[in-house]
């Protein structure tokens, strides 16, 4: 009887730890959907309305219609085309123009970013970023970003034209000739723009 009695109270306080080990994981269980939820449309709504995500999109817009003007221009360049021919590249370009805002404008991307939203960021992370970019800080960040990055764009272009000279006219660098160091230039040979494959039949 007193071994019995032993176990007895040997097992009870594992017993009573395994339930409480079971309700615990139950509730976690339960609290973990709520804590990775998916956002709502409405969240993710004032997230792009905070983030100013329509105004960066259509300030996008000029320069992919300038990138898409000057592979037109390229072509052009490239062929000698007829008046005709030219009044027909000038058409494409338009059609192009106007398929490119169409595919790019807010009312088309909206639906997209909220479906992507959803899948990438729980309700949490959304209501958190769009607190940030509600804050004076995140305003800031939103307002100085355009500015980072032309300065960014501007030292990339002065590392590469550093690259470019190379280490002989480098300030401290090696000042020996490189072997093609007097000799002419050889011509530099672009490649032809995707445009070019549209364009095929303008240039007979």
């Amino acid at each position: 009887m007193l071994l019995i009695r032993s176990l007895a109270i040997a097992t009870t306080p594992r017993r009573a730890l395994t339930r409480i080990g079971l309700v615990l994981a139950l509730g976690l269980a339960a609290i973990a959907p709520a804590l990775a939820a998916p956002p709502s449309d409405a969240d993710i709504n004032r997230l792009l309305a905070a983030s100013r995500a329509q105004t960066m999109l259509d300030s996008m817009l000029p320069q992919i219609e300038a990138m898409q003007r000057q592979q037109f221009q390229q072509v052009a360049q490239q062929r000698q085309l007829d008046a005709q021919q030219q009044e027909q590249m000038k058409r494409m370009e338009a059609r192009t123009t106007q398929t490119i805002r169409q595919a790019l404008s807010w009312q088309q991307l909206r639906p997209m970013y909220v479906d992507l939203y959803k899948k990438s960021f729980s309700k949490e992370d959304v209501l958190a970023m769009a607190e940030f970019y509600e804050s004076s800080a995140g305003q800031s960040l939103l307002d100085k970003t355009p500015a980072l990055m032309q300065n960014v764009m501007v030292a990339i272009r002065g590392k590469d034209a550093a690259a470019v000279r190379g280490p002989a006219e480098r300030p401290g660098g090696d000042h020996e000739r490189s072997p093609g160091a007097g000799h002419a230039a050889r011509p530099v040979t672009h490649p032809t723009p995707r445009w070019s494959a549209t364009c095929t039949h303008l240039g007979g």
